[in-house]
């Protein structure tokens, strides 16, 4: 069982990809692809061929709820990583997109919250470079607009930036 954002990322993180071009899927745990991407729920735009790495977060990294052995925390789906940038990760496609969209929120706001809790050298990174968090829904790519106001909390709150898209740009 992996239990820390650290264990995650040395045991579970895909091979890096230079791909200019691949998807996202949620298989449970999400996993990205260069086959069928009409069937992801993210396309990440890779245009300068860098280094890109995944590391599926929901369904691998296990953290209990405080007092409780059962119920499990709510996390994203996974994190994509560069040399110097984060991109967080929710993926959603079957439910009502304003549903969907509030769910994933607090999905991203935990998952950031509990990477803060840990006190270890991923923290430490996490105070470095870009930071941003996507929500992705294949069914509505651009969900409904999110409002600046909304953006500029959830940044305060997090100090990820929140982009509500299918596509992911690597910059």
């Amino acid at each position: 069982m992996i239990s820390t954002f650290e264990d995650l990322l040395k045991k579970k993180t895909e091979s890096p990809r230079t791909d200019t071009k691949f998807g996202i899927i949620d298989n449970e745990p999400a996993q990205t692809t260069i086959q069928d991407l009409d069937s992801c729920e993210a396309i990440v735009l890779n245009e300068q061929g860098e280094s890109v790495s995944f590391t599926p977060i929901d369904k691998v990294l296990i953290i209990h709820k405080t007092g409780s052995a059962v119920k499990e925390e709510s996390l994203c789906d996974g994190l994509l990583t560069t040399n110097k940038n984060f991109y967080l990760v929710e993926l959603k496609s079957r439910k009502e997109h304003s549903v969907a969209k509030e769910e994933a929120i607090r999905q991203l706001k935990n998952t950031i919250r509990l990477m803060r809790e840990e006190d270890s050298s991923f923290s430490l990174e996490l105070k470095k470079g870009k930071k941003k968090a996507f929500l992705c829904n294949k069914k509505h790519p651009h969900f409904r607009t999110i409002e600046s106001s909304e953006q500029k909390s959830f940044y305060s709150e997090t100090g990820f930036r929140l982009d509500v898209n299918r596509k992911i740009k690597i910059k």
